[in-house]
């Protein structure tokens, strides 16, 4: 490797190697290091800016998404490029699931469908994009970026006393919405995670997955199977499970030919139909939507300890700690994975200011709080 230091032209073969090195030991610090100097010898200072915040996240011991102790602070999400569609590709496209993608063609039958009145949602705490407030403006932002304007979001103050810090859920209506409670006076890293992660989690293919009991999930699940995968598999589904006939009936009136048709494919093996699969996937890209929101990575891992309940054998503040997370917990080396990775830089770290920003993305805002 020591060949490739001293010569220009060979910069960004260098740096294509630092890279693989450091995605093959994800968290190690030495790794990391020597991948920052590549890409600073190939300037590459978005990229090296971006490897530099992951190098630092856990500096010391308070969270590092605060001002003043050194960290390095993603830059202003209303400075990034405005480009949704190459944002979910990089986010969800490795995602694809079978059986997410199943749910994904129920919940277009309009069967789990409600109106806001039924789901005790009003229409007065209904936050707009375009408001001034910290919660509009943050909704904006992110939901712009994400390309998820469509995706209603609700704001409840929660009763005294209020929860430590607001609270997310997915709302199960048409089209999909996320209701937040408690006080938003400021904003946060840990808001715009919590914020981010919810509008991925209304999306099609994982709104079913955040709106239903595991029983009711597990039941349809087993429905789609017995309505629409193979014989033997629908034998052993309905057996002794009135639930499942019924709502295996429902299915194969609401499905239009053309869902069926991809539901058969799909159902082909009962093994890709499984709730455990769901689960998985749905949580994946709720953590990686939170992560881009709040651009920096302590705050997401920290949610994803939290959200787990995971141990962590050396503490995250030490040199060693970020690296035997990644070795010990799939779900934190997702997030290093991506954290790392060239393009999301490109689509996180550019840095710059644009006439428009909104002051919310800094930490704090020349705008009332509420919304």
């Amino acid at each position: 490797m020591k060949s490739f230091a001293p010569r220009d032209d060979r910069s960004r073969e260098a740096l294509a190697v630092r890279r693989m090195q450091a995605h093959l030991r994800l968290g190690d610090r030495g790794a990391l290091e020597r991948l920052q100097a590549a890409a600073i010898a190939d300037k590459n200072m978005t990229y090296a800016r971006a490897i530099e915040h992951v190098l630092r996240a856990f500096e010391g011991d308070e969270p590092s998404d605060r001002r003043g102790d050194g960290a390095v602070l993603p830059p202003l999400l209303a400075a990034q490029r405005d480009a949704p569609e190459l944002v979910s590709a990089l986010l969800f496209r490795d995602l694809e699931s079978p059986v997410n993608e199943a749910l994904a063609l129920v919940w277009e039958t309009g069967l789990y469908r409600r109106d806001a009145g039924q789901s005790g949602l009003v229409a007065s705490e209904r936050v707009q994009p375009t408001s001034p407030t910290v919660l509009g403006e943050l909704y904006g932002a992110v939901a712009g970026h994400l390309g998820l304007l469509r995706t209603a979001l609700f704001h409840q103050r929660a009763p005294s006393p209020a929860p430590p810090s607001p609270e997310g859920q997915v709302i199960r209506v048409n089209p999909p919405a996320v209701l937040l409670r408690g006080e938003i006076r400021e904003d946060s890293p840990e808001l715009r995670y919590l914020l981010g992660a919810h509008l991925a989690g209304a999306m099609p293919d994982y709104v079913l997955v955040n709106t239903s009991a595991e029983d009711e999930l597990r039941t349809l699940l087993s429905a789609v199977v017995a309505a629409f995968g193979p014989l033997e598999a629908t034998a052993h589904s309905t057996r002794g499970n009135p639930a499942v006939v019924r709502l295996e009936q429902n299915l194969w009136q609401l499905i239009p030919p053309r869902a069926e048709r991809r539901l058969r494919e799909i159902c082909d093996s009962a093994s890709k139909m499984t709730y455990e699969a769901a689960v998985k996937t749905t949580r994946t890209a709720m953590r990686r939507a939170g992560l881009f929101a709040a651009g920096n990575l302590a705050t997401a891992v920290r949610a994803t300890v939290k959200e787990r309940g995971l141990e962590l054998a050396v503490p995250l503040s030490q040199p060693e700690g970020l690296a035997a997370a990644c070795a010990a917990h799939p779900e934190v080396a997702d997030l290093v994975r991506l954290a790392t990775r060239m393009e999301y830089a490109e689509a996180r770290w550019q840095p710059g200011t644009v006439p428009s920003l909104r002051r919310v993305d800094t930490g704090s805002s020349r705008f009332r709080a509420g919304t």
